[in-house]
């Protein structure tokens, strides 16, 4: 009896749980990949404007230095 189960056993494994287990784990990581992919573009967007400005804060001080010294 236990001879004829394990292939009945694995045949249920392979065509019926393993498609699902597999369809399962890859909704959730999609949707995780998603997740975090949508953060990483959230933190490269403030890096950018950050370094927009760091841009913008060097050229305004190397302005005014300018302007202070006499010459």
């Amino acid at each position: 009896m236990a001879d004829d189960l394990l292939p009945i056993l694995t045949r249920f494994q392979r065509d019926v749980l393993l498609p699902d287990v597999k369809r399962i784990v890859g909704e959730a990581v999609g949707a995780l990949e998603g997740r975090m992919n949508a953060h990483f573009d959230a933190i490269y967007r403030r890096f950018d404007r950050l370094e927009t400005e760091y841009h913008m804060l060097v050229v305004r001080s190397e302005a005014s230095r300018g302007a202070a010294r006499p010459g």
